[in-house]
């Protein structure tokens, strides 16, 4: 069995929060009100996972105010994504190869974070790797920090503008890692929708 794994950006904003952050109209003129408010409803569930015992799925990335994974399994994570403290930073936070440490994030909310900060807190709750979402990635995905966090982006070109590919994430029961690459969709079969000529 191989676990299929995608963190798409838009999957984990509750509406008020998209629009907080400007992409609100986005997903509410792709898939309607109804769809975004149902998904509303469980998304901040949706803002970490363990895969296997030895991989954590995390939509943003680490806190530095949580060290354990116990501190993450203590939080109550259905509800409004607060805009600062851990289920933000989960939610929010970037890893940048650059820094170490964490740093205030110039996005306004979550932290950026080093290699340090990552292989610190696989080490302490003996995980391997990390995954995450949450950055637009032109390749579709990115791995950093010596192999131990990868970055899944899904949404090929964002928001019809940035021209990146997209990847979806498979797990192997062993642990093996593969990103399954993919672009846009041609105009006329976006949405499942087919224009008729004319």
């Amino acid at each position: 069995m191989t676990l299929r794994l995608d963190v798409a950006q838009q999957k984990c904003l509750s509406l008020p929060l998209a629009e907080d952050l400007g992409v609100g109209a986005n997903p509410l003129k792709m898939l309607g009100i109804e769809v975004v408010e149902a998904g509303s409803k469980c998304s901040p569930g949706c803002a970490l996972a363990q895969i296997g015992g030895s991989m954590l799925a995390v939509h943003g990335g680490l806190s530095p105010s949580i060290h354990h994974l116990d501190q993450i399994r203590l939080l109550d994570r259905f509800l409004e994504i607060p805009h600062d403290g851990p289920l933000a930073d989960l939610v929010w936070s970037d890893p940048d190869p650059d820094k170490s440490g964490f740093v205030i994030s110039p996005r306004g909310a979550g932290y950026v974070f080093g290699q340090d900060v990552a292989q610190k807190f696989l080490h302490v709750n003996q995980l391997s790797h990390i995954v995450r979402a949450h950055q637009l990635c032109m390749a579709g995905y990115q791995v950093l920090f010596d192999d131990t966090l990868s970055t899944v982006w899904s949404a090929p070109n964002y928001c019809y503008r940035f021209g990146n590919t997209a990847s979806i994430l498979e797990i192997s029961e062993e642990g093996s890692r593969f990103f399954n690459v993919f672009g846009p969709a041609p105009e006329s079969e976006r949405w499942g929708l087919r224009r008729a000529r004319s």
